[in-house]
């Protein structure tokens, strides 16, 4: 079941958007994960599970879109390196490294 609330500025809307809205989400784990996010959580000096999980939700969804990011720069290139003219194969540019704010990470 999904319970919505309005953000009272806990934290940064999308661009466009006027307020952001926050989701109360149930779900099951077990003892094993509840530890392991409860030993992140503190590491990391969050306040709160909730919080914690949200902030592992979102990690979790970068990582799966930066995999992808990945898999269509691969794609993009072409598989045979081109040849210059006087016969040496050039090498493909390196894609970008994407910064920690560009994934939505926190900064060092």
């Amino acid at each position: 079941m999904w319970n919505s609330e309005a953000s009272g500025g806990d934290g940064e809307p999308w661009p466009g958007e006027g307020v952001l809205r926050r989701y109360c989400v149930a779900a099951y784990v077990n003892d094993d994960l509840i530890a392991a996010v409860e030993g992140w959580r503190r590491a990391h000096g969050i306040a709160d599970q909730p919080e914690a999980l949200g902030e592992l939700v979102r990690l979790g969804l970068m990582s799966e879109v930066a995999k992808i990011y990945r898999l269509v720069c691969q794609d993009k290139q072409p598989r045979d390196r081109p040849v210059d003219a006087d016969g040496k194969r050039r090498r493909h540019p390196r894609p970008r490294r994407l910064e920690r704010q560009e994934l939505g990470l926190p900064a060092n």
